[in-house]
C-alpha cells in the first residue's frame, strides 16, 4: 500500500442538487464516517469503479459507518455550456436510489487529479478515505478487481472501522 495523503478540498453537487464540501469539517462529506469513493472521468472507467464499489459494499454490509459515493469529473471547458443537458443525461443514466450519493464536478480538475494521483482521466479511480479526510488506499486502473483484491480491500475497511471505533471510544 502506498503512503497515505490528504484528500484535496473539493465542492461538488449530487444529482439531487445538494452541494457538499469534501472535507472533514462538521458538515463535510468525510465527517464521522469512512468513505469508499469511486471516480470516473469517462464511461470507460465505469466497469472498474463498479466492480470495486459493488464488491466491497457487498462484502462489508456489517460496517454501518461506511458510505459509498461516486464522483464524475466533467473537465472539458468547452462542455461548460452543456452542463445542464449533461447533468440531465447523467441523472437519467444513474439509478434514482444513487442520486444522493452521486456527485458531479464541472470545470477544471487537473490539480485535483494530480493531488489524488489520478494520472489518466480515462481510467477509473477508487479510494478509501478515513474520517479525517486522509486517503488510506487507492487504485487507478481500467481493470475490474479480482475477488481476492475485493476481499483485501474489504479487510482494510473492517480494520479502518476498528481503528475509528477505537479512536471514538478513546475520545469519549
Amino acid at each position: 500500500m502506498s503512503q497515505a495523503f490528504s484528500f484535496p478540498f473539493l465542492e461538488a453537487s449530487n444529482l439531487l442538487g445538494v452541494s457538499a464540501r469534501w472535507d472533514d469539517s462538521a458538515d463535510g462529506l468525510f465527517a464521522s464516517r469512512l468513505t469508499l469513493l469511486g471516480c470516473t472521468g469517462s464511461r470507460m472507467a465505469e466497469p472498474m469503479v463498479n466492480g470495486w464499489l459493488d464488491g466491497v459494499t457487498a462484502a462489508t454490509e456489517a460496517v454501518p459507518a461506511m458510505q459509498t459515493v461516486r464522483l464524475s469529473l466533467v473537465e472539458a471547458a468547452a462542455l461548460t455550456w452543456l452542463q445542464r443537458p449533461l447533468l440531465w443525461s447523467i441523472r437519467a443514466s444513474v439509478p434514482v436510489e444513487q442520486h444522493g450519493r452521486f456527485y458531479c464536478h464541472f470545470g477544471k480538475a487537473e490539480a485535483l487529479r494530480r493531488q489524488l494521483r489520478m494520472e489518466n482521466s480515462y481510467l477509473g479511480y477508487v479510494c478509501l478515505v478515513d474520517r479525517t479526510g486522509t486517503v488510506r488506499w487507492h487504485v487507478h486502473s481500467n481493470e475490474p478487481p479480482t475477488d481476492e483484491q475485493v476481499a483485501s480491500l474489504a479487510a482494510l475497511v473492517v480494520a479502518q472501522q476498528g481503528v475509528a471505533d477505537a479512536r471514538l471510544k478513546h475520545d469519549i
